[in-house]
Protein backbone atom coordinates (compact mmCIF):
# COMPACT_ATOMS: atom_id res chain seq x y z
CA UNK A 1 0.00 0.00 0.00
CA UNK A 2 1.41 3.38 -0.99
CA UNK A 3 1.86 6.15 1.50
CA UNK A 4 0.03 9.43 1.16
CA UNK A 5 1.95 12.66 1.01
CA UNK A 6 0.98 13.50 4.57
CA UNK A 7 2.16 10.07 5.73
CA UNK A 8 5.63 10.81 4.48
CA UNK A 9 5.86 14.52 5.22
CA UNK A 10 5.96 14.60 9.00
CA UNK A 11 8.77 12.18 9.99
CA UNK A 12 11.46 13.54 7.60
CA UNK A 13 10.42 17.11 8.43
CA UNK A 14 10.76 16.43 12.15
CA UNK A 15 14.05 14.58 11.69
CA UNK A 16 15.45 17.30 9.46
CA UNK A 17 14.37 19.97 11.94
CA UNK A 18 16.02 18.14 14.84
CA UNK A 19 19.27 17.67 12.94
CA UNK A 20 19.15 21.31 11.87
CA UNK A 21 18.96 22.35 15.53
CA UNK A 22 21.99 20.19 16.37
CA UNK A 23 23.84 21.61 13.37
CA UNK A 24 23.17 25.15 14.50
CA UNK A 25 24.59 24.38 17.94
CA UNK A 26 27.64 22.74 16.33
CA UNK A 27 28.29 25.71 14.05
CA UNK A 28 27.45 28.78 16.15
CA UNK A 29 30.76 28.76 18.02
CA UNK A 30 32.50 29.54 14.73
CA UNK A 31 30.40 32.59 14.00
CA UNK A 32 32.83 35.49 13.53
CA UNK A 33 33.15 38.16 16.17
CA UNK A 34 33.31 41.76 14.89
CA UNK A 35 37.11 41.76 14.98
CA UNK A 36 37.82 38.18 13.98
CA UNK A 37 36.36 38.02 10.49
CA UNK A 38 38.14 37.23 7.27
CA UNK A 39 40.95 39.38 5.93
CA UNK A 40 39.29 40.27 2.63
CA UNK A 41 36.14 41.69 4.22
CA UNK A 42 38.20 43.64 6.76
CA UNK A 43 40.47 45.07 4.07
CA UNK A 44 37.59 46.07 1.78
CA UNK A 45 35.91 47.76 4.74
CA UNK A 46 39.13 49.72 5.32
CA UNK A 47 39.27 50.67 1.63
CA UNK A 48 35.63 51.82 1.81
CA UNK A 49 36.61 54.07 4.71
CA UNK A 50 39.50 55.52 2.72
CA UNK A 51 37.06 56.17 -0.13
CA UNK A 52 34.77 58.09 2.23
CA UNK A 53 37.82 60.08 3.35
CA UNK A 54 38.32 61.22 -0.23
CA UNK A 55 41.06 58.81 -1.31
CA UNK A 56 41.21 58.07 -5.03
CA UNK A 57 40.58 54.36 -5.48
CA UNK A 58 43.23 52.44 -7.43
CA UNK A 59 45.64 55.39 -7.07
CA UNK A 60 45.86 56.23 -3.35
CA UNK A 61 44.92 52.67 -2.45
CA UNK A 62 45.54 49.59 -4.59
CA UNK A 63 42.90 46.85 -4.83
CA UNK A 64 42.57 44.01 -7.32
CA UNK A 65 38.78 43.79 -7.20
CA UNK A 66 36.43 45.94 -9.30
CA UNK A 67 34.60 48.88 -7.69
CA UNK A 68 31.46 47.00 -6.59
CA UNK A 69 33.50 44.88 -4.16
CA UNK A 70 34.43 48.11 -2.36
CA UNK A 71 31.08 49.85 -2.75
CA UNK A 72 29.37 46.93 -0.96
CA UNK A 73 31.14 47.99 2.24
CA UNK A 74 30.58 51.74 1.88
CA UNK A 75 27.13 51.74 3.62
CA UNK A 76 28.60 49.95 6.65
CA UNK A 77 31.61 52.27 6.79
CA UNK A 78 29.35 55.32 6.54
CA UNK A 79 26.93 54.01 9.19
CA UNK A 80 29.83 53.33 11.53
CA UNK A 81 30.94 56.95 11.29
CA UNK A 82 27.44 58.24 11.93
CA UNK A 83 26.74 56.03 14.95
CA UNK A 84 30.14 55.21 16.44
CA UNK A 85 29.37 51.49 16.18
CA UNK A 86 32.25 49.30 15.03
CA UNK A 87 32.38 49.12 11.23
CA UNK A 88 32.53 45.33 11.33
CA UNK A 89 29.32 45.15 13.31
CA UNK A 90 27.67 47.50 10.83
CA UNK A 91 28.85 45.28 7.96
CA UNK A 92 27.49 42.13 9.61
CA UNK A 93 24.20 43.91 10.26
CA UNK A 94 24.06 44.93 6.61
CA UNK A 95 24.55 41.31 5.51
CA UNK A 96 21.89 40.07 7.94
CA UNK A 97 19.37 42.65 6.66
CA UNK A 98 20.01 41.61 3.04
CA UNK A 99 19.67 37.94 4.03
CA UNK A 100 16.34 38.66 5.74
CA UNK A 101 15.06 40.37 2.59
CA UNK A 102 16.17 37.36 0.54
CA UNK A 103 14.44 34.97 2.95
CA UNK A 104 11.28 37.08 2.85
CA UNK A 105 11.28 36.83 -0.94
CA UNK A 106 11.87 33.07 -0.71
CA UNK A 107 8.94 32.71 1.69
CA UNK A 108 6.70 34.70 -0.65
CA UNK A 109 7.64 32.45 -3.57
CA UNK A 110 7.84 29.04 -1.91
CA UNK A 111 4.25 28.25 -1.03
CA UNK A 112 2.03 30.38 -3.34
CA UNK A 113 4.01 29.31 -6.40
CA UNK A 114 3.74 25.68 -5.33
CA UNK A 115 7.51 25.20 -5.07
CA UNK A 116 7.38 23.83 -1.50
CA UNK A 117 4.44 22.23 0.30
CA UNK A 118 2.97 24.42 3.08
CA UNK A 119 3.96 21.97 5.83
CA UNK A 120 7.57 21.95 4.57
CA UNK A 121 8.13 25.64 3.98
CA UNK A 122 9.42 26.36 7.50
CA UNK A 123 12.04 23.61 7.20
CA UNK A 124 13.27 24.96 3.87
CA UNK A 125 13.48 28.53 5.16
CA UNK A 126 15.29 27.37 8.31
CA UNK A 127 17.88 25.60 6.16
CA UNK A 128 18.19 28.70 3.96
CA UNK A 129 18.76 30.84 7.05
CA UNK A 130 21.38 28.39 8.28
CA UNK A 131 23.13 28.40 4.88
CA UNK A 132 23.15 32.20 4.71
CA UNK A 133 23.93 33.19 8.28
CA UNK A 134 25.73 30.33 10.04
CA UNK A 135 27.48 28.12 7.49
CA UNK A 136 29.70 30.90 6.04
CA UNK A 137 31.47 31.23 9.42
CA UNK A 138 34.58 33.38 8.85
CA UNK A 139 33.73 33.83 5.18
CA UNK A 140 30.91 36.06 6.44
CA UNK A 141 30.57 39.25 4.35
CA UNK A 142 32.80 37.92 1.59
CA UNK A 143 31.77 38.96 -1.91
CA UNK A 144 30.73 35.36 -2.61
CA UNK A 145 28.62 35.45 0.54
CA UNK A 146 26.71 38.46 -0.77
CA UNK A 147 26.27 36.69 -4.12
CA UNK A 148 24.92 33.48 -2.57
CA UNK A 149 22.33 35.49 -0.63
CA UNK A 150 21.06 37.67 -3.47
CA UNK A 151 20.91 34.87 -6.06
CA UNK A 152 18.29 32.83 -4.19
CA UNK A 153 15.15 34.90 -5.05
CA UNK A 154 16.08 34.94 -8.74
CA UNK A 155 16.56 31.17 -8.95
CA UNK A 156 13.34 30.52 -7.07
CA UNK A 157 11.42 32.89 -9.32
CA UNK A 158 12.73 31.08 -12.41
CA UNK A 159 11.58 27.77 -10.97
CA UNK A 160 8.16 29.29 -10.30
CA UNK A 161 7.86 30.60 -13.88
CA UNK A 162 8.64 27.23 -15.45
CA UNK A 163 6.22 25.49 -13.10
CA UNK A 164 3.39 27.84 -14.04
CA UNK A 165 2.58 31.55 -14.01
CA UNK A 166 3.82 32.71 -10.56
CA UNK A 167 1.34 34.68 -8.45
CA UNK A 168 3.65 37.67 -8.07
CA UNK A 169 3.30 41.32 -8.92
CA UNK A 170 5.99 43.79 -9.93
CA UNK A 171 7.93 43.96 -6.66
CA UNK A 172 9.39 40.44 -6.48
CA UNK A 173 10.67 40.35 -10.09
CA UNK A 174 12.28 43.76 -9.55
CA UNK A 175 13.90 42.59 -6.30
CA UNK A 176 15.09 39.32 -7.84
CA UNK A 177 16.48 41.12 -10.89
CA UNK A 178 18.36 43.67 -8.79
CA UNK A 179 19.83 40.85 -6.69
CA UNK A 180 20.99 38.91 -9.75
CA UNK A 181 22.40 42.09 -11.27
CA UNK A 182 24.29 42.81 -8.06
CA UNK A 183 25.81 39.31 -8.10
CA UNK A 184 27.09 39.85 -11.65
CA UNK A 185 28.42 43.29 -10.70
CA UNK A 186 30.41 41.71 -7.88
CA UNK A 187 31.88 39.14 -10.25
CA UNK A 188 30.63 38.57 -13.82
CA UNK A 189 31.29 34.84 -13.30
CA UNK A 190 28.07 34.61 -11.31
CA UNK A 191 26.16 35.10 -14.54
CA UNK A 192 26.90 31.40 -15.06
CA UNK A 193 24.62 30.56 -12.11
CA UNK A 194 21.75 32.32 -13.87
CA UNK A 195 22.57 30.95 -17.33
CA UNK A 196 22.85 27.36 -16.09
CA UNK A 197 19.51 27.63 -14.29
CA UNK A 198 17.75 29.01 -17.39
CA UNK A 199 19.26 26.28 -19.57
CA UNK A 200 18.38 23.47 -17.14
CA UNK A 201 14.76 24.61 -16.83
CA UNK A 202 14.46 24.92 -20.61
CA UNK A 203 15.84 21.40 -21.12
CA UNK A 204 13.42 20.09 -18.49
CA UNK A 205 10.53 21.73 -20.31
CA UNK A 206 11.58 20.24 -23.65
CA UNK A 207 12.10 16.80 -22.11
CA UNK A 208 8.67 16.93 -20.51
CA UNK A 209 7.05 17.62 -23.86
CA UNK A 210 5.55 14.83 -25.93
CA UNK A 211 8.14 12.24 -27.01
CA UNK A 212 9.18 12.18 -30.65
CA UNK A 213 8.68 15.85 -31.35
CA UNK A 214 10.28 17.12 -34.52
CA UNK A 215 12.89 19.88 -34.49
CA UNK A 216 10.32 22.39 -35.74
CA UNK A 217 8.04 21.52 -32.83
CA UNK A 218 10.89 22.03 -30.35
CA UNK A 219 11.52 25.39 -31.99
CA UNK A 220 7.91 26.39 -31.56
CA UNK A 221 8.04 25.21 -27.93
CA UNK A 222 11.00 27.52 -27.32
CA UNK A 223 9.26 30.40 -29.10
CA UNK A 224 6.22 29.90 -26.86
CA UNK A 225 8.48 30.09 -23.81
CA UNK A 226 9.93 33.33 -25.15
CA UNK A 227 6.46 34.83 -25.73
CA UNK A 228 5.16 34.07 -22.24
CA UNK A 229 8.26 35.51 -20.55
CA UNK A 230 9.90 32.31 -19.36
CA UNK A 231 12.90 32.41 -21.68
CA UNK A 232 13.80 36.07 -21.01
CA UNK A 233 11.75 37.05 -17.96
CA UNK A 234 11.44 40.64 -16.69
CA UNK A 235 13.87 40.01 -13.83
CA UNK A 236 16.56 38.95 -16.34
CA UNK A 237 16.11 42.26 -18.15
CA UNK A 238 16.39 44.11 -14.82
CA UNK A 239 19.57 42.18 -13.97
CA UNK A 240 21.23 42.90 -17.33
CA UNK A 241 20.17 46.55 -17.20
CA UNK A 242 21.64 46.85 -13.71
CA UNK A 243 24.90 45.32 -14.90
CA UNK A 244 25.05 47.70 -17.87
CA UNK A 245 24.44 50.75 -15.65
CA UNK A 246 27.12 49.58 -13.24
CA UNK A 247 29.72 49.07 -15.99
CA UNK A 248 29.00 52.53 -17.40
CA UNK A 249 29.25 54.11 -13.93
CA UNK A 250 32.49 52.26 -13.18
CA UNK A 251 34.03 53.49 -16.42
CA UNK A 252 32.92 57.03 -15.62
CA UNK A 253 33.76 57.28 -11.91
CA UNK A 254 36.57 54.74 -11.51
CA UNK A 255 38.58 54.95 -14.73
CA UNK A 256 41.85 54.16 -12.94
CA UNK A 257 40.75 50.55 -12.49
CA UNK A 258 40.60 50.07 -16.26
CA UNK A 259 44.08 51.49 -16.89
CA UNK A 260 47.51 50.11 -15.95
CA UNK A 261 46.14 48.43 -12.81
CA UNK A 262 43.86 46.13 -14.79
CA UNK A 263 46.81 45.22 -17.03
CA UNK A 264 48.84 44.31 -13.94
CA UNK A 265 45.97 42.21 -12.59
CA UNK A 266 45.69 40.37 -15.90
CA UNK A 267 49.43 39.78 -16.01
CA UNK A 268 50.30 38.80 -12.43
CA UNK A 269 47.09 37.99 -10.52
CA UNK A 270 44.60 36.18 -12.75
CA UNK A 271 47.11 33.61 -14.14
CA UNK A 272 48.42 32.86 -10.63
CA UNK A 273 46.50 29.64 -9.92
CA UNK A 274 46.78 26.37 -8.08
CA UNK A 275 47.85 23.20 -9.81
CA UNK A 276 44.98 20.78 -10.55
CA UNK A 277 46.19 18.50 -7.74
CA UNK A 278 46.13 21.38 -5.24
CA UNK A 279 42.71 22.61 -6.36
CA UNK A 280 40.96 19.25 -6.32
CA UNK A 281 42.51 18.41 -2.94
CA UNK A 282 41.30 21.66 -1.36
CA UNK A 283 38.96 21.32 1.61
CA UNK A 284 36.13 23.19 -0.11
CA UNK A 285 36.19 20.98 -3.19
CA UNK A 286 36.36 17.80 -1.08
CA UNK A 287 33.36 19.07 0.89
CA UNK A 288 31.42 19.58 -2.34
CA UNK A 289 32.47 16.13 -3.54
CA UNK A 290 31.25 14.57 -0.29
CA UNK A 291 27.93 16.36 -0.53
CA UNK A 292 27.45 15.19 -4.11
CA UNK A 293 28.26 11.61 -3.12
CA UNK A 294 25.71 11.69 -0.30
CA UNK A 295 23.05 13.09 -2.61
CA UNK A 296 23.75 10.35 -5.15
CA UNK A 297 23.73 7.57 -2.57
CA UNK A 298 20.41 8.85 -1.19
CA UNK A 299 19.02 8.90 -4.75
CA UNK A 300 17.69 12.39 -4.23
CA UNK A 301 15.75 13.50 -7.34
CA UNK A 302 16.46 16.99 -8.69
CA UNK A 303 13.96 17.04 -11.58
CA UNK A 304 11.33 19.28 -9.98
CA UNK A 305 11.71 22.97 -10.99
CA UNK A 306 13.02 24.34 -7.68
CA UNK A 307 15.72 21.75 -6.90
CA UNK A 308 16.72 21.74 -10.58
CA UNK A 309 17.14 25.54 -10.68
CA UNK A 310 19.13 25.53 -7.43
CA UNK A 311 21.31 22.60 -8.50
CA UNK A 312 22.00 24.27 -11.84
CA UNK A 313 22.88 27.48 -9.99
CA UNK A 314 25.30 25.46 -7.84
CA UNK A 315 26.86 24.05 -11.02
CA UNK A 316 27.30 27.61 -12.28
CA UNK A 317 29.02 28.49 -9.01
CA UNK A 318 31.36 25.55 -9.45
CA UNK A 319 32.14 26.70 -12.99
CA UNK A 320 32.97 30.14 -11.56
CA UNK A 321 35.39 28.60 -9.05
CA UNK A 322 36.97 26.48 -11.80
CA UNK A 323 37.51 29.55 -13.99
CA UNK A 324 39.30 31.35 -11.15
CA UNK A 325 41.08 28.15 -9.99
CA UNK A 326 42.42 29.72 -6.80
CA UNK A 327 41.17 27.04 -4.44
CA UNK A 328 40.12 29.45 -1.71
CA UNK A 329 37.22 28.17 0.36
CA UNK A 330 35.03 31.23 -0.06
CA UNK A 331 35.04 30.77 -3.85
CA UNK A 332 32.97 27.63 -3.26
CA UNK A 333 30.51 29.32 -0.90
CA UNK A 334 27.78 29.98 -3.56
CA UNK A 335 28.16 26.41 -4.84
CA UNK A 336 27.84 24.81 -1.41
CA UNK A 337 24.99 27.13 -0.36
CA UNK A 338 22.90 26.46 -3.47
CA UNK A 339 23.72 22.72 -3.35
CA UNK A 340 22.45 22.52 0.23
CA UNK A 341 19.21 24.26 -0.70
CA UNK A 342 18.80 22.09 -3.82
CA UNK A 343 19.14 18.94 -1.73
CA UNK A 344 16.74 20.33 0.87
CA UNK A 345 14.13 21.27 -1.75
CA UNK A 346 14.42 17.91 -3.55
CA UNK A 347 14.16 15.97 -0.29
CA UNK A 348 11.17 17.89 0.96
CA UNK A 349 9.36 17.41 -2.33
CA UNK A 350 10.15 13.70 -2.58
CA UNK A 351 7.45 11.17 -1.74
CA UNK A 352 8.83 7.60 -1.55
CA UNK A 353 6.17 4.93 -1.63
CA UNK A 354 7.96 2.41 0.59
CA UNK A 355 8.87 2.65 4.26
CA UNK A 356 12.38 1.30 3.64
CA UNK A 357 13.20 4.01 1.15
CA UNK A 358 11.74 6.61 3.49
CA UNK A 359 13.97 5.50 6.37
CA UNK A 360 17.04 5.27 4.13
CA UNK A 361 16.48 8.78 2.81
CA UNK A 362 15.87 10.20 6.29
CA UNK A 363 19.18 8.70 7.41
CA UNK A 364 21.01 10.10 4.40
CA UNK A 365 19.47 13.52 4.98
CA UNK A 366 20.60 13.42 8.59
CA UNK A 367 24.15 12.67 7.47
CA UNK A 368 23.97 15.47 4.91
CA UNK A 369 22.70 17.94 7.50
CA UNK A 370 25.50 17.03 9.89
CA UNK A 371 27.99 17.40 7.04
CA UNK A 372 26.74 20.89 6.31
CA UNK A 373 26.27 21.73 9.96
CA UNK A 374 29.71 20.72 11.20
CA UNK A 375 32.06 20.20 8.25
CA UNK A 376 31.03 23.17 6.11
CA UNK A 377 31.44 25.84 8.81
CA UNK A 378 34.80 24.30 9.71
CA UNK A 379 35.95 24.57 6.08
CA UNK A 380 34.77 28.17 5.79
CA UNK A 381 36.36 29.02 9.16
CA UNK A 382 39.89 28.30 7.94
CA UNK A 383 41.54 31.72 8.16
CA UNK A 384 44.82 33.02 9.46
CA UNK A 385 44.70 34.11 13.08
CA UNK A 386 48.06 35.79 13.83
CA UNK A 387 47.42 36.04 17.57
CA UNK A 388 51.11 35.97 18.54
CA UNK A 389 51.83 38.76 16.06
CA UNK A 390 48.99 40.81 17.48
CA UNK A 391 50.29 40.36 21.04
CA UNK A 392 53.86 41.22 20.02
CA UNK A 393 52.76 44.49 18.43
CA UNK A 394 50.30 45.42 21.15
CA UNK A 395 52.98 45.07 23.83
CA UNK A 396 54.86 48.03 22.33
CA UNK A 397 52.07 50.22 20.99
CA UNK A 398 48.35 49.67 21.66
CA UNK A 399 47.24 51.70 18.61
CA UNK A 400 50.27 51.88 16.32
CA UNK A 401 50.83 53.02 12.79
CA UNK A 402 51.60 49.79 10.98
CA UNK A 403 52.98 48.42 7.72
CA UNK A 404 53.56 44.74 6.94
CA UNK A 405 55.41 43.38 3.92
CA UNK A 406 53.87 40.02 3.09
CA UNK A 407 52.08 38.27 0.25
CA UNK A 408 49.43 37.14 2.77
CA UNK A 409 46.67 39.71 3.24
CA UNK A 410 45.42 37.70 6.23
CA UNK A 411 48.46 38.74 8.25
CA UNK A 412 47.55 42.44 7.99
CA UNK A 413 43.75 42.33 8.13
CA UNK A 414 41.76 42.09 10.35
CA UNK A 415 44.86 42.62 12.51
CA UNK A 416 44.64 46.35 11.78
CA UNK A 417 41.06 46.44 13.09
CA UNK A 418 41.86 44.37 16.16
CA UNK A 419 44.70 46.72 17.07
CA UNK A 420 42.78 49.83 16.03
CA UNK A 421 45.96 50.60 14.11
CA UNK A 422 46.61 53.09 11.33
CA UNK A 423 47.60 51.28 8.15
CA UNK A 424 50.18 53.29 6.20
CA UNK A 425 50.39 51.29 2.97
CA UNK A 426 48.60 51.68 -0.32
CA UNK A 427 48.12 47.93 -0.66
CA UNK A 428 47.24 45.18 1.80
CA UNK A 429 49.87 42.76 0.52
CA UNK A 430 52.69 42.27 -1.96
CA UNK A 431 50.35 40.60 -4.44
CA UNK A 432 52.17 41.76 -7.57
CA UNK A 433 55.57 40.47 -6.49
CA UNK A 434 54.03 37.22 -5.20
CA UNK A 435 52.20 36.57 -8.47
CA UNK A 436 55.16 37.63 -10.60
CA UNK A 437 57.61 35.46 -8.65
CA UNK A 438 55.35 32.41 -8.97
CA UNK A 439 54.76 32.89 -12.69
CA UNK A 440 58.43 33.56 -13.49
CA UNK A 441 59.21 30.01 -12.40
CA UNK A 442 57.63 28.56 -15.54
CA UNK A 443 57.18 31.50 -17.93
CA UNK A 444 59.22 31.07 -21.13
CA UNK A 445 58.13 34.06 -23.19
CA UNK A 446 60.94 36.69 -22.93
CA UNK A 447 58.56 39.64 -23.24
CA UNK A 448 56.22 38.38 -20.52
CA UNK A 449 59.19 37.58 -18.27
CA UNK A 450 60.40 41.14 -18.68
CA UNK A 451 56.99 42.56 -17.81
CA UNK A 452 56.67 40.28 -14.78
CA UNK A 453 60.07 41.41 -13.50
CA UNK A 454 59.00 45.03 -13.89
CA UNK A 455 55.88 44.33 -11.80
CA UNK A 456 57.96 42.54 -9.17
CA UNK A 457 60.26 45.55 -8.81
CA UNK A 458 57.34 48.01 -8.87
CA UNK A 459 55.57 46.20 -6.03
CA UNK A 460 58.67 46.21 -3.83
CA UNK A 461 59.36 49.85 -4.70
CA UNK A 462 55.81 50.83 -3.71
CA UNK A 463 56.37 49.23 -0.30
CA UNK A 464 59.66 51.09 0.13
CA UNK A 465 58.00 54.40 -0.75
CA UNK A 466 55.17 53.78 1.74
CA UNK A 467 57.60 52.82 4.51
CA UNK A 468 59.94 55.79 4.00
CA UNK A 469 57.10 58.25 3.64
CA UNK A 470 55.17 57.17 6.74
CA UNK A 471 57.91 55.86 9.11
CA UNK A 472 55.32 53.71 10.90
CA UNK A 473 55.64 52.71 14.54
CA UNK A 474 55.91 49.07 13.51
CA UNK A 475 57.13 47.44 10.31
CA UNK A 476 56.50 43.75 9.74
CA UNK A 477 58.69 41.80 7.34
CA UNK A 478 57.60 38.33 6.26
CA UNK A 479 60.07 35.62 7.25
CA UNK A 480 58.23 32.30 6.99
CA UNK A 481 61.50 30.56 6.05
CA UNK A 482 64.97 31.45 4.83
CA UNK A 483 63.84 31.56 1.21
CA UNK A 484 60.97 33.98 1.83
CA UNK A 485 62.73 36.16 4.45
CA UNK A 486 62.38 39.78 3.30
CA UNK A 487 64.97 41.26 5.66
CA UNK A 488 67.97 40.58 3.36
CA UNK A 489 66.10 42.21 0.47
CA UNK A 490 65.18 45.23 2.61
CA UNK A 491 68.76 45.71 3.83
CA UNK A 492 70.00 45.54 0.22
CA UNK A 493 67.87 48.58 -0.67
CA UNK A 494 69.92 51.61 0.50
CA UNK A 495 66.98 53.79 1.54
CA UNK A 496 65.37 50.89 3.44
CA UNK A 497 68.65 50.07 5.15
CA UNK A 498 68.85 53.66 6.39
CA UNK A 499 65.24 53.54 7.58
CA UNK A 500 65.62 50.18 9.36
CA UNK A 501 68.64 51.49 11.23
CA UNK A 502 66.08 53.36 13.34
CA UNK A 503 64.18 50.11 14.08
CA UNK A 504 64.87 47.16 16.33
CA UNK A 505 63.54 43.64 15.86
CA UNK A 506 61.57 42.65 18.96
CA UNK A 507 60.04 39.35 17.85
CA UNK A 508 59.76 36.77 15.09
CA UNK A 509 56.21 35.39 15.34
CA UNK A 510 53.62 34.02 12.91
CA UNK A 511 56.27 34.16 10.20
CA UNK A 512 56.81 37.93 10.59
CA UNK A 513 59.77 39.95 11.91
CA UNK A 514 58.37 42.66 14.18
CA UNK A 515 60.48 45.80 13.73
CA UNK A 516 59.66 48.59 16.21
CA UNK A 517 60.95 52.15 15.99
CA UNK A 518 63.73 52.65 18.52
CA UNK A 519 62.42 55.97 19.79
CA UNK A 520 59.11 54.27 20.59
CA UNK A 521 60.95 51.50 22.44
CA UNK A 522 63.03 54.03 24.39
CA UNK A 523 59.94 56.00 25.30
CA UNK A 524 58.16 52.87 26.53
CA UNK A 525 61.21 51.80 28.57
CA UNK A 526 61.78 55.24 30.13
CA UNK A 527 61.37 55.08 33.92
CA UNK A 528 58.21 56.60 35.29
CA UNK A 529 58.79 58.92 38.25
CA UNK A 530 56.89 57.80 41.32
CA UNK A 531 55.76 59.84 44.26
CA UNK A 532 58.57 61.05 46.56
CA UNK A 533 58.60 60.14 50.19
Amino acid sequence: MSLAVTDYASPPAAALGAVLGLSLVAALWQFPSPFDGNGDASWLLYVAGRYLDGAQLYVDVFETNPPMSILLSVPAAWLSRQTGIAAELCLYTQVIVIACVSLWAAARLAEPAGLIRPDQRAIFLALAAFAMLVMPSRCFAQREHFAAIVLLPYLMLQAARWRGPPPVGFGLPLLAGLGAGLAMCIKPYFGLCLAFAHLALLVRSLAAAEAGLRLSTYRSHIMAAARDGRLVPPEAIVALAGLAVYVAAALLFFPDYFGPLLERIALAYLPHRLTPAQFFASHAFLLLLSVSAFAWLARIPFWAPLPLALAAGAAGGLASALIQFKGWAYHQLPTVTLALLAIAAASLLANPSRHERRSSRALALGALALLFGAAAPAVFAAHDKPRALEAAIRSHAPHPSLLIASSNLGLSFPLVSRLNARWTGRSASLWMSEGSSSLLGHERDPERRKRLKVLFDLDRQNFVEDAVRSRPDVIGLAAVDAESDLLPWAMAVPVMAVLLADYQQTALVDGVRVMVRKDLLNRNMAPVAGPTR
